[in-house]
């Protein structure tokens, strides 16, 4: 097994969720990836 980069899982991970997300409205400003499979940190922006 290959491990990835920080950048490299956080683009993906992000470009993921920002297809999801624009379509309800919601902007991606930033991803932290932590630690662990499952652990990040997202900073959204909702326009209403």
């Amino acid at each position: 097994m290959q491990i990835l980069e920080k950048k490299n899982v956080d683009e993906i991970a992000v470009d993921k969720l920002e297809k999801i997300y624009s379509k309800m409205g919601i902007t991606i400003e930033s991803s932290y990836y932590v630690h662990g499979e499952y652990d990040w940190i997202y900073s959204l922006l909702l326009r209403i």
